[in-house]
């Protein structure tokens, strides 16, 4: 989804997927969700693994991994087998 997206309700993905815009809802990815630095989501996460590079303000439950690089902010909680946040990288929650 493209930078100038802006997309609201429930979405599943049957892959990968790469977010560049705005999203709010349900977000259901079988594979890697990537979100990138202009991406900004609200709601609920659910994927194989997590890269974020935006903003999000999600439960997020990640069965592979959540991955936090740096500039990204998440405000939630996470539910994961494995965490990495980068230096530069905002997390306010719970895991």
């Amino acid at each position: 989804l493209g930078p100038d997206c802006r997309i609201s309700g429930e979405l599943t993905l049957d892959n990968d997927a790469v977010i560049m815009g705005q999203f709010s809802g349900t977000l259901r990815v079988t594979g890697m969700l990537e979100l990138t630095d202009s991406a900004e989501v609200s709601g609920t996460i659910v994927a194989g693994t997590l890269r974020l590079s935006g903003r999000a303000e999600a439960d997020v439950v990640a069965e592979d991994g959540v991955e936090l690089l740096p500039g990204s902010q998440l405000v939630g909680q996470i539910y994961t087998s494995r965490l990495n946040i980068v230096d530069g990288a905002v997390f306010q929650g719970d895991v």
